[in-house]
């Protein structure tokens, strides 16, 4: 937890660097104070069958998730997507401009009684 999930067509404009995109949001998480970097976890689908509106080659999409555990506040839920959503906006300024490209995101929550995770014994990559 959490999970930053990005599904994108692959008409979009851009060919995203996905680990600098990834940071951007990553950091933006971290000003919360209520995430740890190391358990952030990240990943970019694109997907090369999706029908957008009347089908036509110029729509495009980029959709993310985010899901993270229940009990935050809507104010923060709504803070992070907002500042995800502006992430996006600039990532892909490129597409919003040449496509019918619609860009979202969605913050889900997980629920806490029954999200179960595992990790390994390693040093953690933050130093922690």
């Amino acid at each position: 937890m959490p999970h930053i999930i990005l599904e994108y067509s692959t008409n979009i404009v851009e060919k995203p660097d996905f680990a600098s995109l990834f940071r951007s949001i990553h950091d933006a998480m971290m000003k919360f104070g209520v995430f740890h970097r190391d358990d952030l976890k990240s990943r970019a689908y694109a997907c090369d069958t999706y029908f957008i509106a009347d089908g036509k080659p110029h729509h495009a999409f980029v959709h993310a998730e985010i899901g993270i555990l229940s009990g935050r506040s809507a104010e923060m839920r709504d803070e992070l997507s907002n500042d995800i959503i502006d992430i996006l906006r600039t990532a892909f300024q490129d597409s919003l401009h040449e496509r019918h490209c619609i860009v979202s995101v969605e913050i889900r929550e997980l629920d806490r009684e029954t999200y179960r995770k595992v990790t390994s014994a390693h040093i953690s990559t933050s130093g922690m």
